[in-house]
């Protein structure tokens, strides 16, 4: 899975999250994933799981960086019942390839789910309110940014009974 910083706990595979939150600020220097509960979750389950946080990444200029309320990753994985009140903030600058993956990503629930072609997340009766920021100290930098999942790569999702709330600003960014 990789470098994984989480609220709670940095990686999981095979596991049920059930019935936690969490309430404070994970911060981190260029990780590769990092999540308010969670840094990286793979064939796993969360339900029931809140988090009110602050998920600073101070420095993005590493690979295939991903941040989420919940989740900086997840693969292969469902998420029901959970919600997010969370403030999301990316700041320095980004290499890699953005078309395979390797732009910074956020997201309100989950940054990035990949799977390679199989049905990598589900997602149901959940949502993400907060706020979502990011300052490039470059330009012509992307990132991929969204109210419940950042980006997805090779990958199937289903988001049912879900809502989003983020509010979202973006500066010196392509």
């Amino acid at each position: 899975i990789g470098t994984s910083i989480g609220g709670l706990i940095g990686s999981a595979s095979d596991s049920i999250i059930s019935n936690v939150a969490f309430e404070g600020h994970v911060s981190s220097y260029c990780p590769a994933q990092i999540g308010g509960v969670i840094g990286a979750i793979s064939r796993s389950k969360i339900q029931n799981v809140s988090a009110s946080t602050t998920v600073n990444v101070s420095d993005t200029s590493c690979y295939s960086v991903a941040a989420g309320g919940i989740a900086g990753s997840a693969n292969d994985s469902s998420i029901a019942n959970s919600f997010t009140d969370s403030s999301i903030s990316f700041s320095g600058q980004t290499v890699g390839d953005c078309n395979g993956g390797g732009c910074p990503a956020g997201g309100g629930l989950v940054g990035t789910s990949s799977n390679n072609g199989s049905l990598g997340l589900q997602i149901s009766n959940s949502y993400a309110a907060g706020s979502m920021s990011v300052t490039s100290t470059s330009s012509n930098r992307s990132y991929s940014v969204g109210g419940m999942v950042g980006t997805v790569v090779w990958a199937d999702i289903a988001i049912v009974d879900s809502f989003s709330n983020i509010t979202t600003s973006i500066a010196n960014c392509v």
